[in-house]
């Protein structure tokens, strides 16, 4: 047993040696494991809902303030009656709390548009429902920043049918950046992220508080890095290069399910089934893997396709079909609540894509309903005493695996009262530069 004045030496060398490294860690970053408002939501009867720039479904809703690119909202509801849509827009801080800014402020004329919308409804499908594309421009905001855009519906009393974040980014600061392992304490399971923002002529006087980073790794919210601080000041320019800091498990890359021909297994499907009126698609049981193996993914996103259709028609004669997941926890995924995570399920963990542990066969379940395509899905795991949301417990972690990080920078001058979007960056693991230069 170690004598008292041993211990005490020992608690009193670490303390001093170790503390100023600990608070370096604690300042650097905020973890969120929850969103500050509610970004995304919808009506249980609507689905597939997809908000892009032009026509492209797998990028980010980011709109840059010199071109004003509109967006394009695609999405179904479960029916067979055509409602009359309108939309508004919401405007947010940098952390999506509630902003202190009215409608005028952010939107030029009144908030409420009728937008060029398009509806086709279902053809031979065994679901019916009607698939909606909306138009909105975005020439009517009148500031740079975060972004929600409301979709309601006269003939259901003006309920709010939809919400979908987006942004609308300035290109007045420069962001250079690179991914490389994290190395402190020889976490290899982990990715670093490391960049610089060059501010230029951006009038800040307090580097800490005027400027706001968040990152995000891939379209994930759960594990975002929010509130960054700069390691490095210099003149124009802040450096985020923190030791142990802006670090994101690997994860591993995303699975793949393939719902596109009703009558062939492919793509992790073990088997197809039909009760009457649909189709069942019975997923192979996933569990933990122990290795890394690379497989060329879309970083959880998916693309509506089916087999014998036309490209131009698969948005209305897709089918729905159930599509049923199934998972062996290892010991310690055991009693945590696991999600089939991803944009199949709008990059939430909640009630409705949370699996079922079923005590008879030690798995846990969950059947999900998603238009025929091509997916990409990965399990994450919650401590339900914590909310820490981990993918290493279900995925395993790699520092090999190909993830995309998304940059945001924000910019508060003194005397305003909002927080302007003011750089944007992509850095993808694979094609980040190998050296970073500050």
């Amino acid at each position: 047993m170690c004598k008292p004045f041993g211990f005490s030496t020992i608690i009193t060398k670490f303390f001093f040696n170790w503390m100023p490294f600990l608070m370096l860690i604690i300042v650097n970053a905020t973890p969120t494991a929850a969103q500050s408002a509610e970004r995304f939501s919808k009506r249980s009867d609507v689905y597939t809902v997809r908000l892009a720039c032009g026509n492209d479904s797998l990028c980010r809703p980011v709109v840059f303030s010199d071109t004003r690119e509109p967006l394009r909202l695609s999405f179904d509801v479960i029916d067979a009656d055509v409602r009359t849509l309108y939309y508004t827009f919401s405007y947010y801080n940098a952390d999506w709390s509630p902003t202190v800014l009215i409608d005028l402020d952010f939107v030029s004329g009144i908030n409420k548009f009728y937008g060029n919308d398009e509806y086709a409804f279902s053809f031979n499908t065994t679901t019916d429902y009607v698939h909606y594309e909306l138009g909105v421009p975005t020439d009517v905001l009148l500031l740079s920043g975060n972004y929600t855009l409301n979709v309601f519906s006269e003939e259901d009393g003006d309920d709010l049918l939809l919400q979908c974040p987006f942004y609308v980014c300035e290109k007045t600061v420069g962001i250079d950046s690179r991914t490389s392992a994290n190395t402190a304490f020889a976490r290899v399971s982990d990715q670093k992220l490391q960049f610089s923002v060059r501010y230029g002529e951006l009038p800040v006087t307090d580097p800490h508080n005027d400027i706001k980073v968040t990152v995000e790794q891939n379209g994930r919210q759960d594990n975002m890095l929010r509130d960054l601080k700069p390691t490095f000041v210099r003149s124009g320019e802040l450096v985020y290069d923190n030791l142990a800091g802006n670090v994101f498990e690997g994860g591993n890359e995303y699975r793949w399910l393939d719902t596109r021909s009703i009558r062939t297994t492919t793509g992790g499907v073990c088997e197809i089934e039909y009760y009457e009126p649909f189709y069942h698609f019975r997923l192979c049981t996933d569990a933990r893997p122990r290795f890394y193996t690379y497989r060329a993914d879309i970083n959880g996103y998916y693309v509506v396709r089916a087999y014998n259709i036309n490209n131009d028609r698969y948005d209305n004669e897709a089918d729905y079909v159930f599509v049923h997941f199934s998972y062996q926890p290892s010991a310690d995924a055991l009693g945590k609540n696991i999600y089939v995570a991803g944009a199949l399920a709008n990059w939430q963990l909640s009630p409705s894509n949370k699996m079922v542990y079923n005590a008879s066969n030690g798995l846990y379940e969950l059947v999900l309903r998603l238009k025929q395509g091509y997916y990409n899905y990965q399990y994450l795991c919650e401590d339900p005493l914590t909310g820490i949301v981990s993918a290493a417990p279900v995925e395993n972690s790699f520092e090999e695996t190909e993830n995309d990080y998304y940059i945001f920078v924000y910019y508060r001058g003194r005397s305003a009262q909002y927080d302007r979007l003011v750089g944007y960056r992509k850095v993808n693991t694979l094609s980040s530069p190998k050296q970073f230069v500050h």
